[in-house]
Formats: structure tokens, sequence, C-alpha cells
């Protein structure tokens, strides 16, 4: 990963949530096993779990 593809990334999720687009928004997770918020939460580990958030 490379800083260019992270601001990408980030940029399409701001937009998707400044739209409440929550299926573009998850699309962005569909790679990934992995999603924790702070350090503190318990992280989610499947696209399911991610996409219930």
């Amino acid at each position: 990963m490379d800083r260019k593809f992270a601001e990408q990334w980030l940029n399409n999720l701001k937009e998707a949530w400044w739209n409440k687009d929550i299926e573009n928004a998850t699309f962005l997770f569909t790679k990934t096993t992995f999603y924790q918020e702070t350090l503190f939460m318990k992280p989610y580990t499947t696209f399911d779990e991610i996409k219930q958030e």
C-alpha cells in the first residue's frame, strides 16, 4: 500500500459516509477481514461483521 492508494481509499470512504451510501462504504472493506475503530474495541474480523456495523 502506498500513500496515493491510502488517500484515495480514505477519500472514497469519506464520500460514501457523507452521502450515507452504505453499499459503497462497505464495498471498500470487501478485501479485508479486520476492522477496528480504536485500540480498545473488539475488532470485526469478517465482512459480515463489518457490514453489520
